[in-house]
């Protein structure tokens, strides 16, 4: 049995109900708007942000909201007046409105929507190998992203210069990078711990001269190079040279590492060699089957036949140097040669054709 619910008791809790709706019934509407206006309204976590209204009413209340809605938000302590200022960051993504009342009516206004960059902090890419030497490097770099502000740092020390986003490590230490994302370069970021390298191995050798001796630090093995070649029986830290040129010396300690030392030019003070050395000659020029060295100079104990691209064919120990020396260049092929004399005075060279 239905028991039916008499219409005048309807009419009756409606008119109990009718104050309520006062709201949102006001004569008036209630703008906001906010300053900066930024594409998406998506801003940096420092941006300075200001919610206003133009219009002028009895009272205000500002509000955020974490749903698009006017209506159950939560109100923002202290931000009662005509505007409202904040920092982004402070909310993150939100809607803001206003409650405002005239004549003891209230409105809400339209909601409005902010969201802030968030970015990943910047990832350091590097290519380990399982040892590195004093003189090796190795590279690492910023991950994907647009960065800008860039300082590298090492074992918590900012490496002066060190401000791309690609840095040759050449020193043992720990390595972190600080970066700004382009979009918001006011916001400085860290990779964190970043990658390790340990660089063993003697110090890279530095040479000088004392008198007509050349002396080499680092050590304790040593070997002398002049021109890039070998010079027999030269490892000591100390060596007297027998010729102008650029010197280098390679060093090592046994723990499997060896570095080299930057060419040191070496002057050796003898008008008579060096215009011995000019008058060596070479006959006949092109040639087909047998060159001719004639005049070689005093103590020559070593003549290399080298190619064009430096590659040498054929080495030749001499202990009984006279002032002559052919050879049978029968079987080279045609093209552009080289012979590498080595004397008291150094290195001489001689190019020659082969028909």
């Amino acid at each position: 049995m239905k028991t039916p619910f008499p219409t005048i008791c309807l009419l009756g809790i409606a008119s109990l109900l009718a104050p309520s709706l006062s709201f949102g019934q006001c004569d008036f509407d209630v703008n906001a708007t906010i300053q900066p206006i930024v594409d998406g309204n998506i801003y940096c976590s420092y941006d300075t942000i200001t919610l206003s209204t133009p219009d002028t009413f009895d009272t205000y209340q500002w509000y955020y909201n974490f749903s698009d809605s006017n209506q159950g938000g939560t109100a923002i302590n202290g931000a009662t007046e005509q505007s409202y200022t904040a920092t982004a960051g402070e909310f993150g993504f939100v809607y803001f409105y206003l409650e405002a009342s005239k004549d003891n009516c209230t409105e809400a206004s339209s909601t409005i929507l902010i969201d802030t960059w968030a970015f990943l902090s910047p990832v350091v890419i590097s290519f380990p190998q399982p040892q590195y030497c004093r003189g090796d490097s190795s590279m690492i770099a910023i991950g994907s992203g647009l960065w800008e502000n860039i300082q590298w740092s090492r074992d918590n020390v900012p490496i002066p210069g060190a401000t791309d986003s690609i840095l040759w490590v050449k020193e043992s230490g720990t390595y972190v990078v600080f970066a700004s994302p382009s979009i918001c370069p006011e916001t400085e970021l860290t990779s964190g711990l970043g990658p390790s390298f340990t660089f063993e191995g003697p110090e890279i050798p530095e040479i000088s001269q004392s008198g007509d001796s050349l002396i080499a630090n680092s050590g304790p093995n040593y070997q002398w190079y002049l021109a890039g070649q070998l010079i027999p029986d030269a490892t000591g830290q100390n060596y007297i040279p027998l010729a102008s040129g650029d010197y280098t010396v390679q060093v090592s300690d046994g723990s499997g590492c060896t570095v080299f030392s930057s060419p040191y030019t070496f002057v050796l003070s003898s008008l008579e060699n060096t215009k011995a050395e000019a008058e060596i000659q070479l006959y006949p020029n092109p040639a087909s089957d047998q060159v001719i060295l004639r005049r070689l100079p005093k103590h020559v104990n070593r003549i290399e036949l080298v190619d064009a691209t430096g590659r040498i064919l054929r080495q030749t120990n001499i202990t009984n140097s006279g002032t002559s020396w052919q050879a049978n260049i029968s079987e080279l092929e045609s093209g552009v040669y080289f012979f590498r004399l080595w004397h008291q005075n150094g290195l001489s060279f001689r190019q020659f054709v082969k028909q």
